[in-house]
This record gives structure tokens, C-alpha cells and sequence, in this order.
């Protein structure tokens, strides 16, 4: 048998059991590799599942946010652009607010608190302020680097004559309708007696008629609208609650009109936001001296018995002399 020969006859028997081993040797490592490689699947797996899981759910709640955030943000536009005037659509301080810093009471608060942060970094906040006369001129100065408007009463401001509409609109100030229901019948017969002007008089019992068709709680709806709107763009707003100027001499704080708290809930209605509320003090018998208070919120009111209006008055009346404290004089207490 040749060499050759030989071999084919030999070579079939051990190729096949060499085949056998080198399969066997070759699978079993493969096996090994497949079950650690599975098992090792089975050991991350999981961590997948959770990991995007919690990704899912993350962004399952981040979609509803800020879908919900955005769905906000273009009704608030939405209503800037239908409750705005048009005189105010764009944002930008008070004219000629820089010189009413020439006040004597202005320049002798700022030095008191230069380098102070009186009032919020930024609005929106709603001021309130009593009456001492010149109280605008001063509180336009005050607020000067913020885009502000002071409430005006309808027909005893704006309505007076054209000049007079014109000055305040430029001065950028909202018309508000005013009430003097907080006055008794003999005391409006009073005021008219000594309102001066037949002009200014005639204004006083419009205002006084019209309460008694409509009586006093006549709605301000316009300028409900316009306020909520220029404060949910950031702006500052400025109200009196005490009312209309009473020409009676007296300096000591009234029983508050309500209105403010009406603002705060529909602002935070609106943006979900809560509104800060700062007070403003002006003194007329410290001849004009202004104090400042901390800025609150209608959250903040104790869950009692007393009216919220009464509540945010005290908060003002702490910043006058207790002899300019007039009806809240008896019923202050720490806020």
C-alpha cells in the first residue's frame, strides 16, 4: 500500500474524530460564551427596562409641564393683546418721571436708603398708597425705573376736560370708576358743598348718581381687564384704596374700597402666580416724609374673621405716624 494510499485510507476515521474534538472543543467554549452573554442580557435587561422607564416617565411629566407652561403662556399673550390699550402696547418707563425726583420728600428717601432694594428687583407688584397730596408726582418718581401706571378715577380725573385726559394718558394712567359708597347720604351732601369748581362739583354727583341706579357695587370689568394684563406683562400698578379725595382737610387713613384682593385673584388666575403687594406711606404731617413697607401677599392673611381689604389697609396704615392711622388706628396688629 502506497504512502498515498495509506493516508486516504487513514485520513477519514481521524479527520472525523478530529472533527468531532475540534467541534466539541470549538462549541463548548461558544456555549459558554452564549450563556454568559444571555446571562449577562438578563443581568442588564432590567436596568434598561428601568432606565427607560424612568426616562419615559420623566418625560411624561416633563411634556404635561410644559405643554401645560406654553398653553399658559399663549393665553396670557392672548389676553395682553385683547385687554392692553393700545396706547400702552409697548412697554416703557413714565415721561418726564425723572424730574418729579426734584420732590424734597423723593430726594430725602433716597438718600435715607441709597444703595437699598426698597421696593422688588422687578414687577409685577401692586403698590397701594393713601392720600397727602402730591402722592402721585412722588410715587412716579419712585418708581420711575419701572413701566408704571397709577390708578385715576374715571370721571373726577380723566373726565374733567380733554387737557387733562390727555396729560394723564401720557403719563400712562389707568381710568378706574369711582365709588364714595363707604360715605354716608348726609356726608356726600357735605362733600359737595365743599368740592370747589361747578365743573369738579357736577363731576362729584355724577359719580354719586350713578351709585344710586347702579348701586355701589358697580362693576369695574375694563379696568379689572387692563390691570391683570399690564401686570402679567411685568408692569407695576399704583392704587388708592381709600377713594376719592374728600376735600375735608383730614390726613388720617379711611376705611379702604375693595378691588385689590379682586386683582390678585384673577392675576393669579391668569399666570399662576400669587401678586406682591407693597405699601406706601406718605406722611403729610412729616411733610411728606414716605415710607416703604415689605411687599405681601393675600396668602399671607390669617384665617380669620376680618375682611381681606381691612387686612392689607393695616399693612399700609403701619406706615404712617400712629396720629395718620385714622380708622385702622384701634385694630392694628403684627401682619
Amino acid at each position: 500500500m502506497s504512502l498515498h494510499e495509506s493516508h486516504h485510507s487513514e485520513s477519514p476515521p481521524k479527520l472525523e474524530k478530529e472533527k468531532r474534538e475540534e467541534k466539541s472543543r470549538g462549541e463548548k467554549p461558544r456555549e459558554k460564551d452564549r450563556e454568559k452573554s444571555d446571562e449577562s442580557c438578563q443581568e442588564k435587561e432590567p436596568q434598561l427596562d428601568e432606565t427607560r422607564r424612568r426616562a419615559q416617565e420623566s418625560a411624561g411629566q416633563r411634556e404635561p409641564f410644559q405643554r401645560d407652561s406654553q398653553e399658559r403662556q399663549k393665553r396670557i399673550e392672548s389676553y395682553q393683546q385683547q385687554c392692553i390699550p393700545r396706547r400702552l402696547r409697548k412697554s416703557k418707563k413714565v415721561p418726564l418721571s425723572r424730574l418729579m425726583t426734584l420732590s424734597g420728600s423723593v430726594r430725602q428717601f433716597e438718600k435715607e436708603h441709597a444703595g437699598e432694594q426698597i421696593f422688588p428687583e422687578r414687577g409685577p407688584f401692586l403698590v397701594i398708597a393713601n392720600h397727602s397730596g402730591g402722592e402721585t408726582w412722588k410715587l412716579l418718581a419712585l418708581l420711575r425705573r419701572f413701566d408704571t401706571h397709577i390708578a385715576a378715577a374715571q370721571e373726577l380725573n380723566f373726565g374733567r376736560s380733554p387737557l387733562r385726559r390727555a396729560l394723564l394718558n401720557k403719563l400712562r394712567m389707568l381710568p378706574v370708576v369711582e365709588s364714595l359708597a363707604n360715605l354716608h347720604e348726609k356726608e356726600k351732601q357735605e362733600l359737595l358743598e365743599r368740592v370747589p369748581g361747578t365743573k369738579r362739583k357736577e363731576s362729584y354727583r355724577a359719580v354719586m348718581e350713578r351709585e344710586a341706579s347702579l348701586g355701589a357695587a358697580f362693576a369695574n370689568a375694563q379696568f379689572l381687564q387692563e390691570s391683570v394684563a399690564l401686570l402679567s406683562r411685568g408692569d407695576v400698578l399704583v392704587m388708592f384704596p381709600e377713594g376719592p379725595f374728600l376735600y375735608d382737610g383730614k390726613t388720617s387713613l379711611r376705611k379702604g374700597y375693595g378691588g385689590v384682593e379682586t386683582i390678585a385673584h384673577a392675576f393669579q388666575r391668569l399666570t399662576g402666580e400669587t401678586l406682591k403687594i407693597v405699601p406706601v406711606g406718605i406722611s403729610k404731617a412729616e411733610k411728606g416724609r414716605v415710607r416703604v413697607g415689605r411687599a405681601f401677599t393675600f396668602t399671607e392673611k390669617p384665617a380669620d374673621e376680618e375682611k381681606p381689604t381691612d387686612w392689607m389697609m393695616r399693612q399700609l396704615a403701619v406706615q404712617l405716624p400712629e396720629q395718620e392711622r385714622g380708622f385702622y388706628t384701634d385694630s392694628l396688629r403684627p401682619a
